[in-house]
């Protein structure tokens, strides 16, 4: 407060901004403070003559034995910095500075990088030390709204008027952010054409995966036999996918002259629609004399089976054909494969992830299974067989619609021992008993 009384230089009480402005100038020559140099003292006592020269710990003469260097005034420091913006011998804060505020806010940023200045508060302190929160008022990020720019400015900046200023403007060009982006590059998965029991069914070669694979619907189509198993796979990230059924099939090429027996684990899903999107393929060149594994590789669409490593290395031949430096045709037992990548307009990636999610053909076939009696033969013993067949010739249903069945008796009653004798003894021993006692005979 006493600063600020120094500094008024009428008798009228200062307003917010004012103080505001005051305190944002006494921030700047604060931090400007150097660090006087260390300076070597040394502890003279000197005796209290109150106490008959005993000494007083807490009087003490700090003397100096070399002079002290001349030391820079805070509002010099702070104007040598202030030159670096403003050549004009200017004490206005940088938030205020005529020259600064006349530069473009692209200019101004390149400004406060060049010369370590806080983009936040205007302030000579670097951007991690900064402890302000406040925000910029237009895009609220942790910026000075003096420094807002929009897209635009990011992408170009003015042209210069020398040549030297042109080509320092070129070099600052190609860093600014979102100035050039490059297109979107599309790789395409190697999928073939194999066929089981003279189906067609496309699959996915794939040789980081040590099983194959199966989706659950082509394995319906298909009538492949399900043999039960309980296994756990697992993917990218440590991904677990619960594995219960297994199938095994054979796989041929179109000429049958490749014929392989592969086990097959059943999962709901492999994947998506393979590509994504439909690639611009008019500017591949195809050979005449080759025939593609896959015709309609460039169209999204469904895959039903995984090949994995088992038989990779024995579909991929040696021959290959590169069309150019992102495109090439390697060949296989199912003929070309086309692989490399090729621009897209979309942004989406392609990634291997089992999906749970079932369609509705499968859970209707599933209800059924469940209501189902006759799927699965029943061992039966004999005691339940005759229980069965004693319902079925013995119940009827009354009015009400209720079922009444004769109670079922064992044949065989070997199992029963020699209790009848037991229960004949334990009888009479209660009429006797019963006799004695005329009055528990009239109660019993």
């Amino acid at each position: 407060m006493k600063a600020l009384e120094v500094s008024l230089t009428t008798t009228k009480v200062p307003s917010l901004d004012e103080f505001i402005s005051f305190l944002e100038l006494r921030c700047i020559q604060l931090e400007a403070v150097i660090k006087p140099p260390e300076i070597v003292t040394k502890n003279v006592p000197i005796k209290n003559k109150a106490t008959s020269g005993l000494i007083n710990p807490r009087w003490k003469s700090f003397l100096t034995k070399e002079k002290l260097k001349p030391t820079i005034s805070v509002e010099s420091i702070r104007c040598q910095k202030e030159y670096l913006i403003c050549h004009k011998k200017n004490k206005d804060p940088i938030f205020n500075c005529e020259s600064f505020l006349n530069h473009s806010p692209l200019e101004r940023y390149e400004l406060c990088k060049k010369n370590n200045i806080c983009t936040n508060r205007l302030n000579y302190h670097p951007d991690k030390k900064c402890v302000s929160t406040s925000r910029c008022k237009i895009c609220n990020k942790f910026h000075t709204t003096k420094l807002h720019r929009e897209k635009e400015d990011d992408s170009s900046i003015a042209s210069a008027s020398t040549p030297g200023e042109a080509s320092k403007v070129n070099t600052e060009q190609c860093f600014a952010p979102n100035a050039y982006e490059s297109p979107r590059v599309k790789y395409m998965l190697s999928t073939a054409i194999i066929y089981m029991d003279n189906i067609p069914v496309r699959i996915i070669l794939y040789s980081g995966s040590e099983i194959n694979l199966i989706d659950s619907d082509s394995a319906t189509t298909l009538g492949l036999k399900r043999n039960k198993m309980n296994s756990t796979v697992f993917g990218f990230n440590g991904l677990a996918q619960k594995i219960n059924y297994s199938v095994n099939a054979n796989i041929s090429n179109q000429d049958a002259s490749f014929n392989q027996h592969l086990k097959f684990l059943v999962v709901p899903n492999i994947s998506s629609f393979t590509p994504s999107c439909t690639l611009d393929i008019s500017k591949i060149f195809f050979p005449k004399h080759i025939k593609l594994a896959d015709p309609s590789f460039h169209k999204p669409s469904k895959v039903s089976m995984l090949l994995g490593a088992q038989v990779f290395f024995k579909i991929i031949k040696a021959d290959q054909i590169k069309i150019n430096d992102s495109v090439t045709f390697q060949n296989s037992v199912f003929n070309y494969i086309v692989t490399g990548g090729l621009p897209a307009a979309d942004d989406k990636q392609q990634c291997f992830l089992l999906s749970e999610q079932e369609g509705l053909k499968s859970l209707i076939s599933k209800f059924w299974q469940l209501e189902s009696t006759e799927d699965e033969p029943r061992n039966l013993n004999s005691q339940v067989k005759f229980c069965e067949e004693h319902f079925v010739n013995n119940h009827r249903r009354d009015e009400s619609g209720q079922y009444i069945v004769q109670v079922a008796y064992l044949k065989e009653l070997s199992c029963l021992g020699e209790s009848k004798q037991t229960a004949i003894c334990r009888l009479n021993s209660l009429w006797r008993k019963l006799d004695v006692n005329p009055n528990l005979k009239q109660l019993y």
